[in-house]
């Protein structure tokens, strides 16, 4: 497990000092910021990136387990609260538990291993909450694509099939007109169709392993994708700069393509702004792992959305399916790396990629 960052909201100074010693007699591997009431500490957990919080019920301005729903509304999806109290209330435990907290700890009973142990299962636990939460999430785009994205050019087929049975009465020049038109009708939604099947296809095998790998070197698979967009970029006079060295990645080909496209064609197809610049740089390795970055001088995406475009199905203001970002988030996961997506004058992407053995 990587360094573990805690937070200890505890109003008693004796309370957390306990704490802070039997962290400190559990090894390496933990970093611990203590605040003495629940306002101070849900502002560190808004301003700073926490794994697990231990929250004490009896606090300055709340008490029992209103002190935990306020803590449970407010904190990060992703972090994990045990519930350390001086009460040992089998109900109140109960209760917290049953709502979401990932523990109930009761203070004076605590050793070093019983904390140690809490802690490392409520941040297993969470990480497994939160990849359920995304697989449904993900499901449940599956089911709306189908049901909604399918059933608009399916509906226009049938219709365009019931003015043809119509039609049949007509007279040569009418019927003409109207098999040209209801045949141009079908034609295109059939496209649609198959495009959005083609998209959920993709996306499915974005996240499998491949049955082959082999020493990909990233550059010829940016020349290549680069090279598709070329009409577009010198059309719209975009800018491209990109590193000479981008390194080879023991992975699937289509893979690499598949991330690079995305990212690339999503710098094209959300910005319209003129003097558009996009970068593809390679940072060297690190853990392990290549470091990469794409980023564009565009207008970025919206810092309270940036997690919700990771999600499949989710579009932006233009057109397609709103996959392309999910692929890079179930390739770069699948090839153990990390995702980080910010804005800095553009939106930036900065990912790893370690080397796949099958």
């Amino acid at each position: 497990m990587d360094e573990a960052k805690i937070l200890v909201i505890e109003d008693k100074p004796g309370d957390a000092r306990l704490v802070e010693q039997l962290i400190r007699e559990a090894g390496d591997g933990y970093r611990l910021h203590w605040e003495k009431d629940l306002m101070s500490g849900l502002e560190s957990l808004r301003s700073e990136p926490y794994d697990v919080v231990l929250l004490d019920l009896g606090l300055p301005g709340t008490t029992g387990i209103s002190t935990f729903v306020t803590a449970l509304q407010q904190a990060p999806d992703d972090v994990a609260i045990i519930v350390l109290s001086g009460l040992n209330d089998e109900r109140t435990a109960a209760e917290a538990v049953a709502m979401g907290a990932q523990d109930y700890l009761v203070k004076g009973e605590v050793d070093v291993k019983l904390l140690a142990r809490s802690i490392r299962y409520a941040i297993e636990r969470k990480h497994s909450e939160n990849a359920l939460r995304r697989v449904n999430a993900e499901l449940e785009g599956y089911a709306y694509t189908v049901s909604h994205d399918l059933r608009s050019p399916i509906g226009a087929m049938a219709l365009a099939c019931e003015l043809l049975a119509d039609s049949l009465g007509m007279d040569l020049e009418e019927l003409r007109e109207e098999v040209t038109t209801s045949t141009d009708t079908i034609r295109r939604n059939l496209q649609k169709c198959s495009t959005l099947i083609d998209d959920l296809l993709t996306l499915a095998k974005a996240g499998q392993r491949p049955a082959e790998v082999c020493d990909v070197k990233i550059a010829e698979t940016v020349d290549l994708v680069l090279d598709e967009q070329a009409f577009e970029i010198r059309g719209r006079d975009v800018k491209v700069a990109v590193d000479k060295e981008l390194g080879t990645v023991r992975a699937s080909k289509t893979h690499m393509y598949q991330l690079f496209l995305n990212l690339v064609t999503n710098a094209l197809e959300h910005n319209d702004c003129e003097g558009l610049v996009t970068e593809v740089r390679y940072l060297g390795e690190e853990g392990g792992a290549h470091k990469y970055v794409v980023r564009d001088n565009g207008v970025g995406i919206p810092p309270e959305s940036i997690d919700r475009f990771l999600m499949p199905f989710v579009k932006g203001a233009s057109s397609g399916t709103g996959i392309g970002l999910s692929i890079v988030k179930k390739i770069v996961e699948l090839y153990g790396g990390q995702l980080t997506v910010c804005n800095d004058d553009g939106a930036v992407f900065l990912f790893t990629l370690k080397d796949l053995d099958i």
